[in-house]
């Protein structure tokens, strides 16, 4: 194994800027990680928010109700993660379709 003075001496770096580039490099990991999990909890804020709406707004939603939604509001979901949500859990069960 080669010790880390010898690789740091190699590549022409000491010690002290290797410490550095690696505490850059997880802060980095870090600072985006926190941001994207903020994007997504901002996202999830938006869809609960959406479907209140719905439900509040739109409470009588008949079957084969065709809803068009703007995906501009919401970065992670859209089509079809959003349909079962949509759907009444009535609608997933494994018998066949009443005509």
């Amino acid at each position: 194994m080669v010790a880390p003075r010898m690789v740091a001496v190699w590549v022409g770096m000491d010690i002290l800027s290797w410490v550095l580039f690696g505490l850059t490099l997880v802060s980095l990991a870090a600072g985006k990680q926190y941001l994207t999990s903020h994007v997504y909890q901002q996202d999830w804020a938006t869809q609960k928010e959406m479907f209140w709406q719905m439900t509040w707004r739109a409470p009588g939603l008949k079957p084969d109700t065709v809803v068009l939604l703007n995906e501009g509001a919401l970065n992670y979901y859209a089509d079809n993660s959003l349909s079962a949500a949509l759907n009444p859990p009535a609608n997933l069960s494994a018998g066949p379709v009443p005509q």
